[in-house]
């Protein structure tokens, strides 16, 4: 299962046990397709970090990163997410990155996942270039 596939199962999850909450939960892309593109979103707002999910549940405003359990990232892309990650806990909000939809329910649930800001700063300070998740 890829990055997408696991985000689609979330989010297909989320609709399915929570209806009455859809719009609650929605992807941002992030992504670009070629340079001109790539242009094209910076100048309507694409903001390089920006989580793969945000949800706006129950007063809380929580910024969600999909990874995939096994999946290696770069430290500077990974770092770049948590920085902005950092935005979002300094407004009073949340930031994690779930590796399963099991993971999703449980920040839902007020539980924190496996991957939380704190836990991600710590892998960040070995000063390795790849973080596997």
């Amino acid at each position: 299962m890829n990055e997408k596939q696991l985000q689609s199962k979330i989010v297909m999850d989320f609709s399915h046990k929570m209806p009455e909450e859809r719009g609650s939960l929605w992807s941002t892309r992030n992504t670009t397709f070629s340079v001109r593109d790539g242009q094209t979103q910076k100048a309507m707002g694409m903001i390089p970090g920006v989580s793969d999910l945000i949800l706006y549940f129950e007063g809380k405003f929580i910024g969600i990163e999909v990874k995939v359990r096994g999946s290696s990232h770069s430290s500077k892309h990974v770092a770049q997410q948590l920085k902005w990650g950092d935005k979002i806990i300094k407004a009073g909000g949340r930031w994690v990155i779930v590796t399963s939809v099991e993971e999703f329910w449980e920040v839902l649930n007020e539980r924190d996942p496996l991957y939380t800001a704190e836990k991600v700063r710590q892998m960040l300070l070995d000063g390795k270039s790849k973080i596997k998740f």
